[in-house]
C-alpha cells in the first residue's frame, strides 16, 4: 500500500478504509461501574443519530431545564443497555412505560445517571460544554 502524504499530512486511501469497515461497524460497548447497585453494567454504542438527538434534547430551547435533560439522558441510558430492555426486567419493576426502568433500577442516585450518560457521551467523543459555547456564538 502506497503512503500518499499531502501538506505533511497522510491521506487516506481506499484500501484503508475497507481495512477500517470491520472496526467502524463493530459496534463499542463499555462497561460502567454503578456502586450503588454492587456491580457493572455493559452499554452499546446505539447509532449517532441517537446521540444527536440526545444533545439535541440538551440544548433545544425546551431543554434546558434539568428535567428535560434528566429525560434525555434516561432515554440515552435505556437505548444503550440491551439488559435494561429487557421485558421481564421491566415487568418485575412494574414499569408502565419501558424507559421508567432506567429510574427504577437507579433510583434517587442521581450521579449515577450523570455519571452513565458522561461515560456513554464520551464513546462518541462528545463535550456537551464546548458544543454549549459553540451554541452560543
Amino acid at each position: 500500500m502506497k503512503e500518499t502524504i499531502q501538506n505533511g499530512k497522510h491521506l487516506l486511501t481506499l484500501e484503508e478504509l475497507i481495512d477500517k469497515k470491520t472496526e467502524l461497524l463493530f459496534k463499542k460497548t463499555i462497561e460502567v461501574e454503578i456502586e450503588s447497585l454492587g456491580g457493572t453494567l455493559v452499554f452499546k454504542q446505539i447509532p449517532l443519530s441517537a446521540i444527536v438527538r440526545t444533545i439535541d434534547d440538551v440544548f433545544s430551547v425546551h431543554g434546558r431545564s434539568v428535567m428535560a435533560i434528566s429525560e434525555a439522558v434516561k432515554m440515552l441510558i435505556y437505548d444503550s443497555c440491551l439488559l435494561l430492555q429487557n421485558k421481564d426486567l421491566q415487568a418485575a419493576y412494574e414499569c408502565a412505560e419501558p424507559y421508567d426502568i432506567v429510574e427504577k433500577i437507579f433510583g434517587n442516585d442521581f450521579m449515577a445517571i450523570g455519571k452513565i450518560g458522561d461515560e456513554l457521551l464520551k464513546m462518541y467523543n462528545v463535550d456537551l460544554e464546548k458544543i454549549g459555547e459553540m451554541l452560543k456564538n
